[in-house]
């Protein structure tokens, strides 16, 4: 795989302010409104001991139907789903709250949405066409550009997309054979490698099943870019694959052959770039908890092992991490409710699980609102959207405690054919 250099311009980061998060029993922390005007339409759902609704996740685990994407140097951040007319459909964070109601980019796709931002002012969503090519439509200059892109190809699963710089989208997706196929633009989409927009895609191994995870780390000033991607194996009891490359020694997992996580696991795994690391998330495929570990992003060597957080799921992970020194954990437990767990860098992980309350139909999808607030969304009853705000920031507390919960509309589809 040839990646070319292309040197992004870094968003500032300021220093997060700390914010001590306070549990709840009833009701929004005060922390969390203080920091994000609470929107949406107020709504509850069954206690953890009552009578809980069937769930589509129920006996599986649930993919990431959702996708979100903060556009860059802005305040704005965008919510995607496919909607049960098979069509994406968007809606607009604007200052902490909706901006407008739930509307169409139209198509016709068999896969949930992957979006990115790789740079001011623009927004691509990527999903997989009923014909099993790869679309992709583009948001710049405060408007969506035309009809949908096609990349050709032929996929089996829901594209990933990630950035490695200014204009660079590496997009990826499990294709013929079960084995991981790519293509990649430095240009902002003039352009794909290889062969354009032609069938030709890049075969990069495998196989795995129908889950793939990957994470870029721009480059920055003069130092390396980093791209992982992984997957969990064609079977059930088969071990986490996962490959990681650098712009200095390129490939320093074999590129050929997978290197194995040393995880049994199902679903779809999340990864995430946190201090030097590269760490990896996965649900275990015999007893359903959260399981990770860490490779040096820079040498590619395992860091910290296989280690299980415990807890019984029914959907993947979900990551927010704040600054460099938390970690934050959302996934739903096999009694539908959403879940979490912290890393609290000089404090390790919490010693339980969360619980945050919620029904849920899909996995979590976390949103940066500020630098100290973050809207967890998923699907909730009859399709519609449901979150709740939570305050994060720099606490130093593990626990977030109860919110309030509100809908959101949407109508998005947990169908993926």
């Amino acid at each position: 795989m040839s990646i070319p250099r292309i040197i992004s311009r870094e968003t500032p980061q300021s220093e997060e302010q700390e914010q001590r998060g306070n549990k709840t029993e009833n009701g929004p922390a005060p922390s969390a409104t203080a920091q994000a005007q609470l929107f949406g339409t107020p709504t509850t759902f069954p206690e953890p001991n009552g009578i809980v609704p069937a769930s589509p996740c129920t006996g599986t685990v649930c993919p990431q139907y959702l996708a979100s994407v903060n556009m860059m140097n802005s305040n704005a951040s965008f919510l995607f789903g496919r909607g049960t007319d098979s069509a994406i459909w968007y809606r607009e964070i604007t200052d902490s709250s909706w901006n407008g109601d739930w509307k169409t980019l139209g198509g016709i796709f068999d896969s949930q949405p992957a979006a990115i931002s790789m740079r001011d002012g623009r927004v691509d969503v990527f999903g997989t066409w009923k014909d099993d090519s790869t679309r992709y439509k583009t948001y710049q200059n405060g408007a969506w550009e035309g009809d949908w892109t096609s990349l050709s190809g032929v996929a089996k699963s829901q594209p990933v997309v990630c950035s490695i710089g200014w204009d660079n989208m590496i997009v990826s997706a499990i294709g013929m054979g079960n084995g991981v196929w790519r293509k990649m633009t430095g240009d902002g989409g003039e352009s794909w490698d290889p062969n354009g927009r032609t069938v030709y895609w890049e075969e990069n191994g495998g196989p795995v099943n129908k889950s793939l995870g990957t994470v870029c780390v721009p480059y920055a000033d003069d130092s390396d870019a980093y791209f992982a991607e992984a997957g969990c194996g064609p079977k059930p009891d088969e071990e986490l694959n996962y490959r990681m490359w650098n712009s200095s020694s390129k490939f320093y997992t074999n590129f050929t052959a997978w290197s194995a996580g040393g995880v049994p696991c199902m679903g779809d795994p999340t990864l995430v770039s946190f201090l030097d690391d590269i760490t990896y998330f996965v649900v275990g495929s015999t007893d359903l908890a959260i399981w990770t570990f860490s490779a040096l992003r820079s040498t590619g060597k395992i860091t910290k092992t296989g280690m299980s957080l415990g807890g019984r799921f029914q959907s993947v992970v979900d990551v927010f991490t704040t600054g460099s020194s938390r970690m934050d954990l959302f996934a739903v437990g096999i009694d539908t409710r959403l879940k979490h767990m912290a890393y609290i860098e000089g404090k390790g992980w919490a010693p339980d699980w969360d619980d945050l309350g919620g029904y849920f139909n899909s996995a979590p999808k976390a949103v940066r609102l500020n630098d100290t607030a973050v809207a967890v969304f998923g699907i909730g009853p009859d399709g519609n959207i449901i979150h709740s705000v939570f305050s994060i920031g720099g606490g130093t507390d593990f626990v977030l405690g109860s919110q309030q919960w509100y809908t959101d509309g949407g109508k998005i589809s947990t169908v993926i054919s």
